[in-house]
């Protein structure tokens, strides 16, 4: 039972609506007045009735607390405490807020990126805290939308322009052509489904527990359902569990708790992978039985016996851990898809590019927005950029006149994807800092009637852009730095072994494994070769030849050792030990697990060729699922390449 809910100055008490209680609840105020030196403002404190409470017994309480009656409470923490009918209408005040900041805004004065940040930091941040406990109106959203896009493209007076992009493709991401505005739409399913997600992983919060009671009580969040009569907040959080399972998956630890014909386990495209039973397959089976009797791995036999072909291989994929956790649940995060507009990342992100700039290139890159902006180019589309009597004094004198003689002259666009795949990082930059040269320049005569120099502004804009360049890679960048990586094979320090690892992937779905130690004067002490079946994608089979590589050398009595290899993500992972549920960190743990076992030990990248050794042992031929170890002897070819590491 909730007795009360409390947050700083802004607290709920709940009680039953009888005359002894309410003066207990007036006995106990009182006791804290005295007490604490401080007095509860009863003008502003309200008493709330349900429906069944007589008016004689309501009058008596109220005459006992002292309080003045209401039909229901507004609002706490912000939030409506009672939802009517209208959703709409509940929910209008959203609406408000938008609306009188984008009115307070003089969007005449204030350019494009400026209008960006405040339409991402502000107008459509107010929403968000609403957005993560109720489920919006769509049609509320739909106005917002329009608020926000009639302040983008701007208007005269009380008269609208022309929206040249649907907000639908505004909303996508950069590297996809659009702004990176958000959809209001799928950021409401998706903060409910955070919410889901919470729901799931902490059954401990009061929240859970309260919903728990009233709706799921001998279930779990996933398997309940809505329940009878749920509130707005349960329902709208409920309705979020369809996308909150379309990215979710179980992370197979000991598989005791997953059922193989029921749960998202197997590895594959798709988000939410669940096999298909055959007319007599065993309906109560478990993961755990898939697993071999000496728990080294799969069973492969049975595997390939109950499985389709596609589904044996994503089994046989999954990596499993030596210490046998708890099975868990986690999200499935895809990587990203770049599109065909890949290209403007280099304007906007590591090219460190001015945001004018940026969107100047985003502007011209869309046909239809081009056309808004210059609707006096000449019929045949081809951009002021370069023909234009400013353009054509940078053009001459700069080094892309060879390159603009042989471009395509049909439009910007084109003329700009052309350039992209034709020039190099830093000349790109370049170009993009002339154009926008040109343009302004011809702004300025046209608009300000001022006469500029033109190669002298071309000059400052070059300036302005490289300056900004390093800025950006000072402070944008600091936090992302990544490993530096060896180009060739180095000895290690005195008194220390190097284990160098690599795996290949095999055309026949088996994963090969090399590991080959040496000292510091480089002499190799050990080598070894391990193949599986087992169809691991590529930072899988990279993480378990480092589980490999730390096992050997600890199986060997080893204790002062530096593990090199040449994949960044498998090195950064075990150099910043993250925290996470997909299958890779079962690795990486077993891999930190082994680790404890050494009195020295350390990470580092290394480029492939310095990794040639490791290399060619991962792609040593031997017997599937077997190992083969050298000590003394080793192969001639390995030999060879060792030694041509010391050159």
């Amino acid at each position: 039972m909730v007795s009360h809910l409390f947050f700083a100055d802004d607290s709920i008490l709940f009680a039953k609506a009888s005359v002894q209680e309410c003066s207990v609840v007036a006995d106990i105020i009182y006791k804290y007045e005295r007490a604490s030196g401080q007095k509860v403002n009863l003008s502003k404190t309200e008493v709330v009735f349900s429906r069944n409470v007589e008016s004689d017994r309501r009058n008596a309480i109220v005459n006992v607390l002292g309080v003045k009656e209401v039909d229901r409470q507004e609002k706490y923490l912000g939030l409506p405490t009672v939802i009517g009918r209208s959703k709409k209408v509940t929910f209008a005040c959203i609406k408000e807020r938008i609306w009188k900041k984008l009115q307070g805004w003089k969007e005449k004065l204030l350019s494009r990126p400026g209008k960006e940040i405040l339409i991402k930091s502000v107008a459509q941040a107010i929403p968000t805290y609403m957005m993560s406990v109720f489920c919006l109106p769509s049609g509320l959203l739909d106005e917002i939308h329009s608020l926000i896009a009639r302040f983008w493209w701007g208007s005269n007076g009380g008269e609208k322009k022309m929206h040249w992009h649907s907000w639908e493709s505004m909303c996508l991401p950069k590297s996809m052509g659009g702004l990176g505005f958000r959809d209001l739409h799928c950021f409401n399913q998706d903060s409910l489904a955070k919410q889901a997600w919470r729901l799931c992983q902490s059954h401990s919060t009061h929240l859970a527990r309260v919903l728990q009671a009233r709706y799921y009580k001998n279930t779990d969040f996933l398997d309940a359902r809505r329940g009878y009569n749920p509130s707005f907040t349960r329902r709208s959080i409920w309705g979020a569990k369809s996308l909150l399972l379309e990215g979710l998956k179980w992370c197979v630890g000991s598989g005791s708790r997953i059922r193989v014909w029921d749960d998202a386990w197997i590895l594959g495209n798709g988000s939410h992978c669940v096999p298909t039973p055959s007319h007599d397959s065993n309906r109560d089976l478990r993961v755990c039985d898939l697993i071999g009797a000496s728990r080294g791995g799969w069973n492969v036999e049975l595997i390939q016996q109950v499985f389709v072909e596609e589904e044996w291989s994503s089994i046989l994929g999954i990596p499993l851990s030596r210490s046998w956790p708890e099975d868990h649940l986690y999200i499935l995060v895809a990587d990203p898809q770049w599109g065909i507009f890949c290209e403007l990342l280099l304007l906007a992100g590591p090219l460190g590019t001015l945001p004018h700039m940026a969107f100047t290139a985003w502007g011209r890159r869309h046909k239809a927005v081009a056309k808004c902006m210059a609707p006096w180019w000449p019929s045949e589309a081809v951009s002021l950029h370069m023909e234009s009597i400013f353009a054509k004094a940078i053009w001459q004198v700069s080094p892309f006149v060879t390159l603009l003689n042989t471009a395509p002259i049909v439009s910007f666009a084109d003329l700009f994807e052309w350039f992209v795949e034709h020039l190099s990082y830093d000349e790109l930059r370049i170009f993009c800092s002339l154009t926008w040269a040109a343009w302004y320049c011809r702004n300025k005569f046209i608009f300000e009637q001022q006469s500029v120099d033109v190669q002298v502004m071309a000059c400052h804009f070059v300036k302005l852009t490289h300056d900004y360049g390093l800025y950006a890679k000072k402070v944008f960048m600091a936090s992302n730095r990544v490993c530096t990586a060896a180009a060739k094979w180095n000895k290690p320090p005195v008194g220390l072994l190097k284990a160098n690892f690599d795996a290949h992937m095999g055309p026949n779905g088996e994963v090969g494994l090399g590991v080959v130690v040496r000292d510091s004067n480089g002499k190799m002490v050990l080598g070894g070769v391990r193949r599986r079946a087992a169809n691991w994608d590529v930072s899988t089979a990279e993480a378990m030849a480092g589980l490999f590589a730390v096992e050997l050398v600890h199986r060997f009595g080893y204790t002062r050792v530096v593990m090199e290899g040449d994949s960044l993500v498998v090195i950064s992972g075990l150099k910043n030990k993250p925290v996470g549920g997909s299958p890779i960190f079962h690795v990486f743990n077993d891999i930190s697990r082994v680790c404890l076992n050494f009195s020295e030990i350390s990470f580092s990248h290394v480029k492939r060729a310095g990794n040639v050794v490791a290399h060619l042992l991962a792609r040593w031929e031997c017997v599937a699922n077997s190992e083969v170890v050298w000590l003394d002897f080793f192969p001639q070819s390995i030999s060879t390449l060792a030694e041509l590491d010391l050159l």
